[in-house]
């Protein structure tokens, strides 16, 4: 083991695809993906691809398994012994993995934990080895408990350095399996072989072409990717390619097709064409792939051509997977012709010139052209942009569909790299029945609705999806996968309560049993991914969607974005406990918050908090005055500190109705620095006052009429009894 990479390989390492593994031997999830890449997987690996493909082992200790530590310092032991023996105490580990479960080692002492472990040493022919494997893992014995420095064994800083490996690779959980350096979240402990192989093809750089040269049509979706590459280490590459407009299908065999990053727009038609290492090319497939070497000098990846050519001369000094990768930015189809050699002092194979479309048929097909790599005419015929025949300015780019686990939904929401709560989106409105039922659908394989994302890069690595429709399918399989609700079987109604897993170790629970909780985790949902949206876009997508429950009022308010509606989402971010006296259901405090600030700044004699005027308020793009600020953030203070002091005041003897709420944030404004116990006996007398002129205290111009009449009583009697020279407490 290099302790500057700390991990136990299969294979060469000179291999050009790294198969990573973060395990915990007392995890039953690492012990099923181990013995599948064990016993079938890497044999299959080295048969087929050899020298292609290194598994590397890393340790991945995890906390809720106490005694996981004590068994990865025995496998580091007997690797620092003979570290061939290393894959053979790991088998042997996984299989008696139980003997080391909580349940079965709680009342054992570390050092019997260690005798235990030895047994297993020399079950594996190292019986010569027993002391040695001990003494390694011998806790130093002090006279004086004052000297005791807790530094652990003559393992404890190699596992050290696994367990730092894994923080700042960002390994949070096992298994966690890396292709290439990157996290790749698809693979699944359950994954069957037949799994593993079909991955596996499509992963592993492999090219069917004797003399590592190759020639034909390739053929890319819209906004996917195609890319082949050399089948050894090369330090050469010489290609020219062409796009062609043509009826013939793409040459079979001829480089590898990915569905790969959406790229971005270009108002040029054409493809964009990479010279590159293997690594990069993953990055057009993989969002998380690092560029490690890309070669611009030989590439046309600025904008998108009809034409790129380019040859390695001299060669390059290092030896590498020599790699052309081809993105179609364009939203149709695209053919192109290519001829590639690997191979300094083998020419490429005859250009491929396909047949070209035209409007008539022959009734005798001309035959397939070719056309030496000298030949330098040109053969493209100009495609016809759809676009251009139609209006359609408005339109959105094309989305992507593409189906996600629910275990990478999962995590992608816990690392926050899913958005559930645009400003768009409403407040959560499922109940915890239909949440449930949501589960049993998946369970039971039903159909589940699309889950709509607008897709935004935030960085090299990593990628925001903004959901636009789906947040309760989201938030009920985040909340079942958190064990907050159970999944609940109609069939045997509530009284059968399943978890996701089993509640602080419980065994009583009924929770799902691992192959459901790996059957639920690779479960699928079909997720259409839209890309390079603005907000104005995103919303107008909420709103035509929302088919089933309407849009309240609130909502549609909430997905405003102006300086005053900012304002408002500040002072409701600031002043949470607004919550606790008002609707806060879909939005309504917000609302509430401008309708305020809307009364304070305009002082309407008349009802004008209808939807359509606070809706043009807060529209308007203008800078919000300064004193609108400096008052809206008095009264929101003093608001905070009434409800913190007796919150009950405001719901004693009728419920706090949304006008009054509006009134009393204006009495606040109007009347300033006054005695806490004035504004606690001014809100009781205006609920009073309004409910004996009105049963039904709602937002209208009666009731708006009645409110500002009794804060025109308050100014009077303020200045008749000159208030403002009271002693008595102020609020600050």
């Amino acid at each position: 083991m290099s302790l500057t990479s700390p991990g136990h390989r299969l294979g060469a390492s000179t291999a050009p695809h790294v198969l990573e593994a973060y395990l915990d031997y007392l995890c039953p999830f690492s012990a099923k993906l181990y013995k599948r890449v064990r016993n079938e997987v890497y044999p299959y690996i080295e048969k087929n691809y050899p020298g292609k493909v290194q598994f590397v082992f890393r340790h991945q200790v995890q906390p809720w398994h106490p005694f996981s530590t004590v068994v990865h310092e025995a496998a580091l032991a007997v690797e620092k012994i003979d570290s061939t023996k290393f894959f053979l105490f790991s088998d042997k580990l996984f299989d008696v993995q139980k003997q080391y479960f909580d349940e079965s080692v709680q009342n054992l002492s570390r050092a019997q934990i260690y005798e235990s472990l030895a047994k297993h040493v020399k079950e594996i022919g190292m019986a010569s080895s027993y002391s040695q494997f001990l003494s390694l893992l011998d806790i130093p014995v002090v006279d004086e408990f004052e000297k005791a420095r807790n530094e652990g064994n003559k393992i404890t800083n190699d596992l050290k350095l696994h367990i730092k490996l894994g923080r700042q690779t960002g390994i949070h959980v096992s298994p966690t399996v890396l292709f290439d350096h990157i996290i790749n979240n698809e693979i699944s402990s359950g994954w069957t072989f037949d799994q593993w192989k079909e991955w596996l093809a499509k992963k592993v750089v492999y090219s069917q072409n004797l003399g590592d040269t190759s020639s034909g049509i390739g053929v890319i979706p819209e906004y996917q990717a195609w890319y082949t590459c050399s089948k050894v280490l090369t330090n050469y590459i010489s290609y020219i390619l062409e796009v062609v407009k043509t009826p013939e299908n793409a040459t079979n065999g001829f480089g590898i097709n990915e569905i790969g990053n959406r790229p971005a727009h270009y108002d040029k038609e054409g493809l964009l064409v990479f010279v590159s290492n293997y690594t990069f090319i993953r990055s057009l497939i993989d969002q998380n792939a690092p560029n490690v070497l890309y070669l611009p000098e030989l590439s046309c990846g600025i904008e998108p051509v009809q034409k790129c050519e380019g040859t390695s001369n001299p060669p390059f000094n290092t030896e590498q997977i020599n790699c052309l990768g081809v993105i179609n930015p364009n939203g149709f189809e695209t053919k192109f012709t290519a001829s590639i050699s690997f191979t300094k002092g083998v020419e490429k194979p005859p250009l491929i010139i396909p047949l070209e479309e035209s409007n008539h048929t022959e009734s005798t097909p001309t035959p397939t052209k070719t056309l030496s790599p000298t030949d330098t005419r040109s053969f493209f015929v100009p495609g016809d942009n759809i676009a251009n025949k139609l209006e359609m300015n408005e339109a959105l780019s094309k989305p992507r569909n593409v189906n996600h686990t629910l275990y990478k939904l999962y995590d992608w929401m816990e690392r926050g790299l899913i958005d559930t709560n645009p400003e768009f989106q409403r407040d959560i409105v499922w109940n915890n029945t239909k949440q449930c039922h949501l589960i049993d659908s998946i369970l039971k394989n039903y159909y589940v609705p699309p889950i709509l994302f607008s897709c935004k890069k935030l960085d090299r690595n990593r990628w925001l999806r903004i959901c636009i429709d789906g947040k309760q399918r989201l938030t009920s399989i985040r909340r079942f996968m958190n064990n907050e609700i159970p999944y609940l079987c109609p069939s045997e109604g509530k009284a059968k309560k399943t978890y996701y897993e089993n509640i602080d170790d419980d065994q009583n629970t009924n929770a799902l049993s691992i192959g459901e909780k790996d059957d639920f985790d690779n479960s699928e949902l079909v997720c259409i991914e839209y890309y390079d949206l603005n907000i104005e876009q995103e919303q107008e997508i909420f709103s035509r969607v929302q088919l089933g429950l309407a849009l309240t009022t609130a909502e549609k308010l909430h997905v405003i974005s102006s300086p005053i509606a900012e304002l408002a989402k500040n002072l409701l971010e600031q002043y949470p406990s607004v919550n606790k006296i008002v609707d806060n259901k879909r939005g309504k405090p917000f609302q509430l918050i401008v309708q305020a600030l809307h009364m304070m700044e305009l002082n309407p004699t008349k009802f004008s908090a209808a939807s359509g005027a606070i809706t043009k308020y807060l529209q308007d793009d203008r800078s919000v005055p300064q004193e609108l600020k400096q008052k809206a953030s008095r009264v929101f203070a003093e608001l905070d500190f009434l409800i913190k002091v007796d919150d009950e005041v405001f719901t004693r003897d009728h419920r706090f109705a949304p006008i009054e709420f509006v009134f009393f944030c204006y009495i606040l404004a109007k009347f300033p620095n006054l005695e806490m116990a004035w504004y606690q006996d001014t809100l009781l007398q205006m609920k009073e006052y309004v409910r004996n002129y009105h049963a039904d205290i709602r937002f209208n111009q009666s009731v708006y009429k009645t409110l500002w009449n009794y804060v025109q009583k308050v100014d009077d009697n303020l200045q008749q009894d000159n208030v403002h020279k009271s002693k008595r407490r102020k609020i600050n």
